[in-house]
């Protein structure tokens, strides 16, 4: 009505309309503008009011969602940070922080203590204490837990001592310089609830320390709400979670605003114009592992000559692949670690790129014309498929012809644990979710149930410095590995790990530690 009264006809409607309610024009049009005032203002405050809900869109559930000693890869880390926190955190830059140990101390070689924050809650109520930590301890060491994912990373683990409330003592069957680091994979569980609900009901009704607890919990869905007593309080008030394992399906949530942030790799580097145009701010997720392609020395295959290694490596154009699909986000490997790793060998060069040179180490050990293997790669990761593409046609212009073979990611864990290959090189990442340089060499040994490559020498060089008590004797010895991993061309290494996500430009304070997202430093930015 105020809008038709700016013309003339709209006026002496107007004027008749309120000459039948007997008020006078003025205080109608006076009491018009006030509501009017009235209801902008209503409409500004509603815009102006904080989301309710961070929307996350993401590839991959927990198996077992509120167990956290069921995996120890770091890409559950996005939720189970919502829920769960560590003992120590570990930093992207390979720092460790502490977290809900306040201090730790080495007080003989086999003993550790940690003192404990005060005056945390679990979710459900039960207090934060020592014994908290014993509880989650004996299960891992006990004979039904040995076989969770996590208590096979903590097996140095003899026994868990309570000193006080807030003050344990964890024994380890040798000494660990590490011990601290590789607790930063044990989150504490609610102790009482874990007596009561065992792991596999825990898993369905977790209890944690983190700032989120789950409220609804499907197959491909969840809704997690603010814990208002959590240690580390969230600012908004609840997570949506949502799972699709399609890529394209997760960026084109982000780009019709159906999510808020996307995690696990949702974006690649040609989308990050078009997500930030959409309103997103791009993030890295720095994976704490190294993308490789791995040689089958076990098997009778060209990899078992070093010159045929190492001229793979030289034949493929590293940077050029960094570059396209990667861009300065990443960096060309020259060893089995990322740089940040504790026993990283700075010294180490990355191999360059050199085809002539690749073409005569393969006439010299014997294939002047090159030959034919087959690689195997896990499916469902769009990077490998395209990394691997490019590789073998740099392979294929020194004349050796690679064959891709995709397969299931089910069964391509299968083989690392069984050896039933059928390639002569797999695409089997160094991972080491505690980021020490160290953790996968025994994976990628002779000391391997299934091995695919042995050098007796690394081996034994594995044994000495995983045994070596002292912190910097141990880096050194393990530097040296890194040497001769390099040295021996164990791998074409390739680029430290890397994924790219995105979160909507409302949010400030936003951060990720090797997958471990700061929700409660998140706040909705003040409207411009």
């Amino acid at each position: 009505y105020y809008i038709k009264m700016e013309t003339a006809e709209g006026y002496e409607a107007m004027k008749n309309r309120i000459g039948r309610l007997k008020l006078r024009p003025g205080f109608w049009v006076a009491r018009l503008l006030i509501a009017f005032a009235a209801l902008s203002a209503t409409w500004f405050a509603v815009a102006a009011e904080p989301p309710r809900a961070i929307r996350v869109m993401t590839g991959t559930f927990p198996d077992a969602w509120g167990n956290p000693y069921s995996q120890s890869s770091v890409t559950f880390l996005s939720i189970w940070s919502a829920m769960f926190d560590p003992l120590v955190l570990l930093q992207t830059d390979g720092v460790l922080k502490p977290w809900l140990a306040t201090a730790w101390e080495q007080t003989a070689p086999r003993m550790w203590r940690f003192d404990l924050r005060e005056d945390v809650l679990f979710s459900n109520g039960e207090p934060f204490t020592a014994e908290s930590v014993k509880v989650g301890i004996d299960y891992l060491i006990s004979p039904q837990g040995r076989g969770e994912p996590v208590a096979r990373d903590l097996s140095e683990i003899e026994s868990a001592t309570v000193l006080g409330p807030h003050a344990i003592e964890i024994k380890v069957k040798d000494p660990d310089p590490l011990l601290p680091r590789k607790l930063s994979m044990f989150r504490v569980v609610a102790p009482q609830r874990w007596r009561e609900l065992g792991p596999a009901g825990f898993g369905k009704d977790p209890a944690g320390t983190g700032p989120y607890r789950m409220a609804v919990n499907r197959a491909t869905e969840a809704t997690l709400d603010a814990v208002p007593t959590s240690w580390r309080r969230a600012p908004i008030a609840r997570l949506e979670v949502l799972k699709t394992r399609d890529a394209a399906t997760r960026r084109a949530a982000l780009l019709s605003h159906r999510a808020d942030l996307a995690v696990g790799g949702a974006i690649g580097i040609d989308d990050i114009a078009e997500v930030e145009a959409a309103g997103f701010k791009m993030f890295v997720d720095h994976v704490p592992a190294v993308v490789a392609m791995v040689f089958n020395t076990v098997r009778d295959s060209p990899f078992r000559d070093i010159r045929v290694r190492e001229a793979v490596s030289l034949a493929v154009d590293r940077p050029a692949i960094v570059e396209a699909f990667l861009g300065d986000y990443s960096s060309i490997a020259s060893q089995p670690s990322r740089r940040a790793a504790f026993g990283h060998n700075a010294g180490v060069a990355p191999l360059p790129y050199d085809p002539e040179r690749a073409r005569a180490l393969l006439a010299e050990a014997g294939y002047p014309d090159g030959f034919t293997f087959e690689t195997e790669i896990p499916g469902g990761t769009v990077i490998y498929v395209n990394v691997f593409q490019k590789v073998a046609e740099d392979l294929a212009r020194v004349g050796v012809t690679m064959v891709l073979q995709s397969i299931p990611p089910q069964v391509f864990l299968s083989n690392i644990q069984t050896g039933e290959w059928r390639g002569a090189a797999m695409a089997i990442p160094f991972y080491s979710p505690v980021n020490d340089a160290l953790y996968p060499m025994r994976q990628h040994s002779c000391l391997w149930p299934a091995p695919w490559y042995c050098d007796p020498v690394a081996a034994d060089m594995f044994l000495d410095a995983s045994r070596e008590p002292d912190l910097d004797t141990r880096r050194v010895k393990t530097e040296a590995i890194m040497a001769r991993a390099a040295d021996q061309r164990q791998a074409m290494f390739m680029y430290e790990t890397i994924q790219f996500g995105a979160y909507a430009d409302w949010m400030t304070g936003f951060k990720s530690d090797l997958g471990f997202i700061h929700y409660e430093d998140i706040e909705a930015r003040a409207p411009d």
